[in-house]
């Protein structure tokens, strides 16, 4: 719905088309929408179901891979509380094993002794880490079209220098290759946090057997 030649706070629409790539439908007419018809950046929000379900991993996803490590460290630091109650879980599953495996449900029989700041703490976590998801939902677009902006107009300027001069079809090419989405890295990002959180069970478990 835009005109390839209109200029969103000075990047044409069509190279804001050619970087974001996937879902142009989507993010160009809220991009749009955060500019009033002067330029001046629009106030509000704009909600993003993927961004709410799939938080940081939907940041790596769209390439922005500094605020996605920050905000993947703040999520693994929610984690703390857990480490500390899991030595205290991990010897009620040892000493139960033989229950859990016949098919018992022991595990409303755990009467935590040990560390209840850090049970206090699990449970008023979750719903900080959703008042978080539904801030981060609410500015990701934003967050979005600044990335997408702030690339265009770097990848614009490093071929309106170059010595041969201005190559339109290379600067397409340039921002579809830069921008676009990153699904590798997602893969590579979710592995690695379930080795390391079940890495560290592991070993916290092979240390108390012995």
């Amino acid at each position: 719905g835009l005109d390839p030649e209109e200029e969103l706070d000075g990047v044409k629409a069509k190279d804001a088309a050619a970087y974001v790539r996937q879902n142009t439908p989507y993010f160009l007419p809220k991009f749009k929408a955060f500019f009033r018809k002067t330029g001046g950046a629009r106030g509000g929000f704009s909600w993003n179901w993927s961004a709410f379900i799939f938080d940081a991993y939907y940041l790596f996803y769209r390439k922005m891979y500094g605020i996605g490590a920050i905000l993947l460290g703040l999520l693994a630091a929610s984690q703390i509380p857990t480490l500390f109650v899991l030595p205290e879980t991990i010897r009620f599953v040892l000493s139960h094993m033989e229950d859990i495996l016949n098919g018992f449900n022991v595990f409303n029989l755990f009467a935590p002794t040990e560390h209840l700041w850090a049970y206090s703490a699990m449970y008023y976590m979750r719903f900080v880490l959703l008042a978080a998801g539904i801030v981060f939902a609410c500015f990701a677009n934003r967050l979005y079209m600044r990335h997408v902006l702030k690339n265009v107009r770097k990848i614009h300027a490093r071929y309106e220098q170059s010595p041969g001069g201005f190559n339109d079809n290379r600067y397409t090419q340039a921002l579809a290759h830069y921008g676009r989405t990153n699904r590798a890295i997602v893969v590579i990002a979710a592995v690695g946090c379930v080795v390391v959180y079940f890495g560290v069970y592991m070993v916290m478990m092979m240390a108390m057997m012995q």
